[in-house]
């Protein structure tokens, strides 16, 4: 038998003194040791994780403890799909910007070709019975600066030429030949009318002018003849006016002259002569239109 230990058996003694705890103190006491014991380990398991690192973490052996698997983070989610930036309600929408298409550059008006000196009456036609009575003293362009004849109006229009052939007769009576072009044909017949009307209504004529005229589609045409007061009664101041308007162009002819009457007639079968820019008066218009 072996030998007793005194601590023991003084141990043993206290022991018997010491009330017995009731049954439920006894568990409750249990149970605070589990929770300690459990606190211990799950402290030791912390740090061998953190010491571990990421790397245990993300091993498949722990696929029982994560609440998800790692196939299910490491597939490759489709993205989720990012909405387009709209704009503001407050932003007015831009206008679009309208560019102009270009326009078509308008052409130039095409003016008519301006008169010349072949196209201007010569003694000719000025005095086509003796063209060798008259000679011609001067050609010029511009208006003139003194009247033509008696009955010049002082307004023609808005000419863009003017040519002037002046004449003089053996008699010193003198007969001018201007030639007008246009920049168009309104323009023309506005000038042919007031040279027109101003010999009709010649404010110094003796009673009513000889007036006669004739039109057709190309252009107009008229002679007109009227007296004038002179110094001595016997006799009278002749005027004679011829226009014709073709086209762009006006040819005005006009005659002075000095007599008792006028032996003339505007027929070419009458008994008198035919009044001189009458019977000329289709060689004027050949030679305005330069044919």
């Amino acid at each position: 038998m072996p030998d007793r230990i005194p601590q023991l058996d003084h141990l043993a003694d206290q022991a018997k003194e010491v009330p017995m705890l009731p049954p439920s103190e006894i568990r409750r006491r249990g149970n605070r040791r589990r929770l300690i014991r459990h606190t211990a380990v799950g402290a030791v398991i912390a740090v061998f994780l953190g010491a571990a690192g990421f790397t245990v973490w993300q091993s498949s052996l722990l696929d029982s403890v994560r609440e998800q698997p790692q196939w299910a983070t490491t597939m490759s989610a489709s993205p989720t799909p990012t909405p387009s930036p709209s704009a503001s309600p407050s932003e007015e929408p831009q206008q679009p910007t309208m560019t102009p298409s270009p326009q078509p550059t308008a052409a130039p008006p095409v003016l008519p070709d301006p008169p010349t000196w072949d196209n201007v009456p010569d003694a000719q036609i000025m005095y086509p019975y003796d063209p060798s009575v008259i000679a011609e003293t001067r050609d010029y362009e511009g208006l003139r600066d003194t009247p033509t004849g008696l009955c010049d109006p002082g307004s023609y229009g808005d000419p863009s030429t003017v040519l002037v052939r002046e004449f003089l007769s053996v008699d010193q009576m003198g007969a001018v030949a201007i030639v007008f072009g246009y920049p168009d044909e309104a323009s023309a017949q506005a000038g042919y009318a007031l040279l027109e009307d101003a010999a009709r209504y010649c404010p110094t004529a003796i009673g009513d002018p000889y007036y006669v005229s004739f039109e057709d589609g190309e252009g107009s045409s008229a002679y007109i003849s009227s007296i004038h007061p002179a110094d001595d009664p016997d006799e009278g101041l002749f005027n004679d006016t011829h226009l014709i308007q073709d086209g762009e162009r006006v040819l005005w002819r006009v005659n002075t002259y000095l007599g008792q009457d006028q032996n003339c007639s505007v027929l070419p079968n009458d008994d008198a002569m035919q009044c001189e820019s009458v019977k000329s008066a289709d060689a004027a218009l050949e030679r305005l239109r330069g044919e």
